[in-house]
C-alpha cells in the first residue's frame, strides 16, 4: 500500500503522470478492478451534478481550469441534454463516481470554424466535452482512463477523429491531452457564459 501511494505521489508531483505506470513499475498490479465505464442515464443524474459541484467546491482555480460555476456550467439541462442523447459516460467505481464525460456525437456550430487537420464528415467526428473526476479520485490516473475510454468508444462506434477545446489558462489539461496522443490544431476566441474574447485551444485524435 505504501509503495502505491507513493507512486501516486510521484504522479500528481509529475504532472499528469499515470500512476498506473508507475505502480507498475513497483510491482503493483491490481488497480481499479471494481471500475467501469456505463452510459448514464436520467436517474444519474443527481449523482453526477453532485460530483460536478464538488469537483467545483474542492479544486483549486476551477474557473481558470474549466471556466465551471454552480448553475451556470455544467448546468442540470446541459447533462441531462447529452444523457437523452446517449452521449454522457460515468465511470463507476462501485456506487461512487470516479469521472464523467460527454462524448457528443457530430461536429458542433463552434466547431465548424475550426481549422481541423483530419477532414471529417459529421457522422465520423466525435467531441470531448465536461470531462470531470471526482475530487477524492483526483491524481490516480483517473482523467487518463476517461480519456482513453473515449478514444475506444469512439472506434467501436466507427468515428474517425476525436476532438476536444481547452481553455488557454488550464496548464493541467494543456499537457494531458498531448500526453495522450492528441495534435494541437488551432487557437480560437470565444465569448461564452460572461467571458469576454476568452482564448481557446483546440486539439483533435485520429482514431
Amino acid at each position: 500500500m505504501l509503495k502505491l501511494q507513493n507512486a501516486e505521489i510521484r504522479a500528481q508531483r509529475e504532472g499528469w503522470i499515470d500512476a498506473d505506470e508507475l505502480a507498475k513499475e513497483s510491482g503493483i498490479t491490481e488497480r481499479r478492478r471494481t471500475m467501469h465505464i456505463q452510459k448514464a442515464t436520467a436517474a444519474d443524474l443527481p449523482k453526477a451534478m453532485q460530483c460536478y459541484e464538488e469537483i467545483i467546491d474542492k479544486t483549486p482555480d476551477i474557473e481558470h481550469l474549466a471556466m465551471w460555476r454552480k448553475g451556470q456550467h455544467p448546468t442540470e439541462e446541459t447533462i441531462l441534454s447529452y444523457i437523452n442523447k446517449g452521449e454522457f459516460y460515468i465511470l463507476w467505481d462501485h456506487e461512487a463516481i470516479a469521472g464523467m464525460m460527454a462524448l457528443a456525437n457530430g461536429i458542433s456550430e463552434t466547431y465548424r470554424t475550426i481549422n481541423w487537420i483530419t477532414k471529417a464528415a459529421d457522422t465520423e467526428a466525435a467531441e470531448l466535452h465536461v470531462l470531470g473526476v471526482n475530487p477524492d479520485y483526483q491524481g490516480k490516473g483517473i482523467a487518463r482512463q476517461l480519456v482513453h475510454e473515449a478514444l475506444r468508444l469512439c472506434k467501436e462506434n466507427g468515428k474517425k477523429v476525436l476532438r476536444l477545446d481547452v481553455i488557454g489558462t488550464n496548464t493541467v489539461a494543456k499537457k494531458l491531452y498531448p500526453s495522450q496522443g492528441f495534435v494541437f490544431c488551432d487557437t480560437g476566441h470565444l465569448s461564452i457564459r460572461g467571458y469576454e474574447d476568452m482564448e481557446f485551444l483546440f486539439y483533435e485524435q485520429r482514431v
